[in-house]
């Protein structure tokens, strides 16, 4: 590739990640914790579930000054936490993409950079 492609390149990418961060969803609180479907058992020892795989149940997972905790969820926690959880999951992915696009806007300025550098001169003769 020559300069003016690396250019034409670097110009798009730098797009990209301005439209990758305009599009970060900023407005809506999020809770810095993860949702997830886990099998518990209700612990009655007449249930299926001591015998079997046990009863899903949605999960929040998250850390506090004490370290990790897991909660299992109701239906109305649920309701509640879900839109927090997913807004900062999608956060967090925006997030890694612009990182990525990032480093490679680095990797082609520094690609830029040493293709325009040139060999030290040598010192002049004496004459």
């Amino acid at each position: 590739m020559s300069i003016p492609d690396w250019r034409r390149e670097l110009t798009q990418r730098v797009e990209g990640l301005a439209r990758l961060l305009l599009s970060l969803d900023t407005r809506r609180p999020q809770i810095r914790a993860s949702l997830y479907r886990h099998r518990i058992r209700c612990g009655r020892p007449t249930c299926h579930c001591a015998r079997g795989p046990g009863h899903w149940r949605w999960c929040l997972s998250f850390e506090s000054a004490r370290g990790r905790h897991t909660r299992s969820l109701s239906e109305e926690e649920l309701r509640e936490v879900m839109p927090g959880a997913e807004a900062y999951r999608r956060f967090r992915k925006t997030r890694a993409q612009a990182a990525r696009l990032f480093r490679s806007i680095l990797a082609l300025i520094d690609r830029i950079q040493k293709s325009l550098q040139k060999p030290p001169r040598p010192p002049p003769r004496p004459t």
